[in-house]
């Protein structure tokens, strides 16, 4: 297989590899030994998983083991990316934020604020399908705020995931101290007309409206989003059901930070 081929099956470069094999720690049994994979084949299930979101019935049967042992796999290996990874989201510095900023409507943007919602399947449960269904997208959801970097497309910042029925504007104002309190009052983010009105609430978020020069701007950013959904475990329907909400939530949300240090720093 040859890199290309590689990078369209997992989804990063082969180069990376080695450095997020030194990042996994295999199973170690009783009295001292590992498991039957290796820490490249741990890996390896896991990037498989996570690109294009198999069942877990499918790479049992393909690498000869059970369920459970690919579930585990993933799981713990989900587990050390994400405490690995995680600290490289970060707004870096107001003068790196500055050196990458562009400039509309006489402000200084050093941000592009967007939405994402995945699809989950209904719990049977009244209260919960209600909590997680999207009005926007007609379906149940699990929804997530991100901030690009406007000129190099970095993510900078992902919110907690919250249930579908949260919108833009609500994830906003719930995770405004969390990060957008935090940047200079000069600094403002661009949103899409979901985000109309937060102005007046004193959140620094404006909306390009008619004018197509920075609506086409924004959309070339925005399309980081959609690259994310390139690895499948971001983008299908999930299989964990709402009723279990904390698991849920919880176990999505370190997949789109995983997700976000790939598309920053690994495709």
């Amino acid at each position: 297989m040859n890199d290309d081929q590689f990078h369209e099956l997992i989804g990063i470069k082969r180069s990376f590899i080695p450095d997020l094999i030194e990042i996994i720690s295999p199973i170690t049994l009783q009295r001292g030994t590992q498991g039957r994979f290796s820490k490249h084949d741990e890996l390896f299930i896991f990037l498989l998983h996570f690109r294009h979101y198999p069942s877990d019935v499918f790479l049992a049967a393909f690498f000869q083991t059970s369920k459970g042992s690919i579930c585990n796999i993933r799981t713990r290996v989900q587990e050390q990316l994400f405490h690995a990874l995680g600290s490289r989201i970060s707004f870096l510095t107001l003068a790196e934020r500055d050196a990458h900023s562009v400039q509309y409507f006489g402000r200084t943007y050093t941000f592009i604020v967007d939405g994402s919602e995945q699809p989950v399947s209904g719990s049977g449960n009244p209260f919960r399908d209600t909590e997680f269904y999207s009005v926007k997208k007609g379906e149940h959801t699990i929804n997530i705020l991100l901030a690009i970097q406007p000129t190099t497309k970095r993510i900078y910042y992902l919110s907690k995931l919250f249930p579908g029925s949260i919108n833009d504007n609500e994830i906003m104002r719930k995770t405004r101290q969390d990060w957008h309190d935090k940047l200079s009052d000069e600094e403002w983010g661009m949103g899409d007309k979901g985000f109309n009105g937060l102005i007046e609430e004193g959140l620094r978020i404006s909306t390009p409206g008619k004018n197509q020069l920075a609506n086409k701007y924004f959309s070339s950013v925005r399309i980081q989003v959609e690259k994310l959904k390139n690895f499948q475990a971001l983008k299908q329907k999930l299989r964990i059901a709402p009723y279990y909400k904390i698991e849920l939530l919880n176990y999505h949300q370190m997949n789109w930070v995983i997700g976000a240090v790939f598309c920053n720093e690994f495709v």
